[in-house]
């Protein structure tokens, strides 16, 4: 199951960026696309999503992710996957594979890692969600205000990062779980998400700049 973002001229712009701009890492194809850190009813936790909106798969080895902390000496480390292009990961807080795909009622093949740790829960009031390499370079951020019970935030702004959209049953592939938590876990755009986009779209401002340049 994929989400159905429409981004238009998304190859053209693509096209002009990777001309322009020096070439994208692994890394900066893998970004937050949903988090959860309310929910309806208890006993589920707390989670995120990473996807690889690359060409390649990327392997997750000593990734770490902590929270409003900023902080990678605070971190925990992930487990270690790998996920291959579009595909998306899950990642929950001192749950199981069986209890979290029993929340949401999937069956579909998903990816669901577990980690725990000491001060890594997500704020309902407001909070972040900061993800490492191994080598401890920040790969991707996203923070949130306050939100609310039993909906994820799955839209983040391209340039702060910040939450700007909360999901809503039947848009983007969200659906409502049997307790009434709403959102598409495990489901991943096959294009880029607006942080891409806009990274294509400056290529393209690049390009018009410089050609104007030399008439």
């Amino acid at each position: 199951m994929m989400k159905t973002h429409k981004l238009v001229l998304l190859s053209a712009l693509l096209t002009v960026s990777l001309a322009v701009l020096s070439p994208v890492s692994a890394h900066a194809q893998l970004k937050i696309t949903e988090i959860q850190a309310s929910e309806v009813g208890s006993g589920h936790g707390d989670w995120f999503e990473l996807s690889n909106f690359g060409a390649s798969p990327i392997t997750m080895t000593g990734y770490k992710f902590d929270d409003n902390s900023t902080n990678i000496t605070l971190a925990v480390t992930l487990p270690t996957i790998t996920l291959a292009a579009g595909e998306s990961a899950v990642f929950a807080e001192s749950t199981t594979f069986a209890a979290f795909t029993n929340w949401w009622g999937i069956t579909a093949p998903i990816q669901v890692d577990i980690y725990a740790g000491s001060g890594v829960s997500l704020g309902a009031g407001g909070d972040q969600v900061n993800i490492w390499d191994g080598s401890g370079n920040l790969v991707d951020y996203a923070w949130f205000n306050s939100a609310t019970s039993g909906h994820t935030f799955d839209q983040f702004d391209p340039i702060t990062h910040l939450a700007t959209h909360e999901s809503v049953n039947g848009v983007n592939d969200a659906f409502t779980s049997a307790d009434g938590n709403i959102g598409s876990p495990g489901l991943v755009a096959v294009v880029p998400e607006p942080s891409s986009f806009a990274l294509a779209a400056v290529g393209l401002g690049a390009l018009l700049k410089f050609r104007n340049r030399r008439k």
